[in-house]
């Protein structure tokens, strides 16, 4: 098999870095378009914080990644808003330098990803 450039970027699903930012809450704000998208779902995986909208995050990660709890998945972490996701998360390129940055970061999906053996 000849070696592509992804061949050393995890799938996304494995991965979780983009998802991650350990010192902001205002990681991934949320335009017109995004909160209508979410529809209803937007009280429960947003915040609004001094009236604009940001994606919720919880110990540093945002709030809609879903971590599974089994460790012989062979999805480690899915988006539970994927559908609806915003669009800064639907720009975001598996393997662009941004992905590259996120996963130079220490995450908790990395470190589960690292010892279960998944890419």
């Amino acid at each position: 098999m000849v070696s592509t450039p992804d061949d050393d970027v995890p799938q996304c699903t494995s991965c979780g870095a983009c998802c991650s930012n350990n010192h902001d809450a205002r990681y991934i704000e949320l335009w017109e378009v995004d909160r209508a998208r979410l529809g209803d779902a937007l009280s429960t995986v947003a915040i609004e914080l001094e009236s604009r909208w940001f994606l919720r995050m919880t110990d540093g990660q945002c709030a809609s990644l879903i971590v599974a709890d089994d460790p012989t998945s062979s999805v480690v972490a899915r988006c539970g808003i994927y559908e609806s996701r915003p669009d800064a998360c639907r720009a975001f390129e598996r393997g662009s330098m941004a992905c590259e940055r996120a996963r130079a970061i220490d995450v908790p999906l990395q470190r589960l990803s690292a010892r279960s053996g998944r890419r």
